[in-house]
């Protein structure tokens, strides 16, 4: 929660440019009111036209439905229990989360936000509890964080990569790949597999996109 009680935030990304705004709500039935606030910033200052939203199938989306009809603007929704389907949000909304999962290991100050100065204490600053978004320790702090994790867990890391852990259980074994705010699981058996994701989700804040069909490129071909 921020400062001002504001618990949520939503994003608008533009396909083509990937810009993103952020907004910080307090209740996710704000999300209409933000995307308003968006339309009406994207006309004024950029003279371009909405003609076509893609979101999910969540409640807070279902007001606008009738504006989009009303505005002539096209909306995509998710097909149900497929976040993957609208890959570039959810990459995204991954993003802005994930580094606040790394702790801090030195002391980092900012100044106040604008917006969000105290009267009276316009020349002090903050003190970071945790790892901001954009900070260039931010990678630092996570990885230290992953691998502090999955060592005491009883997984090595490969001498040849960093990012790739291997952990076996009896005749099984189990293979975790980190890349940026991405993990894919390779397993020998569901057990295994079920377990190390169990144990992921208890330590870190984080969501199951289904099975990999491409990495880095790389199209993956199941029989």
């Amino acid at each position: 929660m921020t400062r001002g009680g504001k618990s949520y935030f939503v994003t608008f990304i533009d396909d083509y440019f990937r810009y993103t705004k952020v907004y910080l709500i307090q209740h996710k039935n704000e999300a209409f009111d933000m995307f308003l606030s968006y339309k009406t910033e994207v006309e004024n200052q950029l003279n371009r036209k909405i003609k076509r939203l893609r979101s999910d199938r969540d409640g807070e989306y279902i007001l606008f439905n009738d504006f989009c009809e009303k505005e002539s603007i096209i909306h995509e929704v998710t097909l149900p229990y497929s976040p993957k389907s609208n890959g570039v949000a959810e990459r995204k909304n991954r993003t802005l989360t994930t580094f606040l999962n790394g702790n801090l290991e030195e002391k980092i100050y900012m100044t106040q936000l604008e917006g969000c100065v105290v009267d009276g204490q316009y020349n002090k600053v903050c003190k970071l509890l945790k790892s901001l978004y954009g900070l260039k320790e931010d990678p630092k702090q996570w990885h230290g964080k992953f691998n502090e994790t999955l060592l005491v867990d009883g997984f090595s890391s490969s001498d040849a990569d960093r990012c790739v852990y291997t952990k076996f259980v009896n005749d099984d074994h189990v293979n975790i790949c980190l890349y940026a705010d991405d993990m894919f699981i390779f397993c020998t058996c569901n057990d295994i597999f079920f377990k190390s994701k169990s144990f992921l989700t208890s330590k870190f804040d984080m969501k199951d996109m289904g099975e990999t069909s491409v990495i880095l490129g790389v199209k993956i071909i199941r029989k």
